[in-house]
């Protein structure tokens, strides 16, 4: 049989079969924080209480990083999140300040702000802390966006059509149906508000409806 590292499980494989490999010195900088507990939250969702803060994970990253509690989210300058064992983590990186390190060079905010819309992607990182489905509605009618760190989609939002009943002229209706009624009324008709989606595909989605989880989540917050 042939005698080759791949033929060797990499949890027993001798070290000596590295012998011949350069040596590399990690010099990166990386943003982290130690998970403290991790549970499923919600649909496909789980919630990571990390030392600084909480942050929410979609099943699919779960499934391929498989976080464990007293390992590391790493959030990379170009935005990529992935998990770390605390052995390897705490063995390759010395903490250089805390959380509330601002950078004030340009470039580095803007590597901050892909590591932050990167996390938003993944549904964590919440601007603010979590609203209740009725505190969202309020917002909403004060002429916020609103959206739930838990959501997979890049960029959603929800948004209210208007804060009260308008009156529409037939001409500005698209549908031909509601055109027709509203001529039929005098050439116009009354038109409830309601509640709009930003979807994650770009378009305005008119008419959205909360599942029984969106109801019941507590992570809402103003976008």
């Amino acid at each position: 049989m042939t005698d080759s590292i791949s033929s060797v499980p990499e949890a027993i494989a001798p070290l000596y079969k590295y012998d011949s490999f350069p040596v590399y010195q990690c010099h990166k900088e990386v943003r982290a924080s130690k998970i403290l507990k991790i549970e499923p939250v919600g649909v496909a969702h789980f919630e990571a209480a990390c030392e600084h803060g909480k942050i929410i994970l979609h099943e699919s990253f779960v499934e391929r990083h498989h976080p464990l509690a007293g390992g590391y989210l790493v959030v990379n300058a170009d935005g990529c999140v992935s998990y770390s064992p605390s052995k390897a983590f705490e063995e390759g990186y010395t903490m250089l300040d805390d959380i509330r390190y601002q950078p004030t060079d340009a470039v580095e905010r803007e590597k901050l702000q892909k590591c932050a819309e990167r996390l938003i992607e993944l549904g964590g990182l919440p601007k603010s802390n979590g609203m209740t489905f009725g505190e969202a509605i309020e917002s909403l009618k004060r002429g916020n966006r609103v959206a739930r760190s838990g959501w997979n989609g890049k960029s959603m939002w929800l948004s209210l059509s208007g804060d009260s009943t308008r009156e529409i002229t037939a001409d500005k209706f698209w549908s031909k149906n509601n055109a027709d009624y509203a001529t039929e009324q005098g050439g116009a008709a009354k038109v409830l508000p309601c509640i709009t989606m930003k979807t994650a595909t770009g378009e305005i989605l008119m008419g959205w409806l909360a599942s029984q989880t969106d109801m019941l989540a507590s992570d809402w917050q103003e976008v």
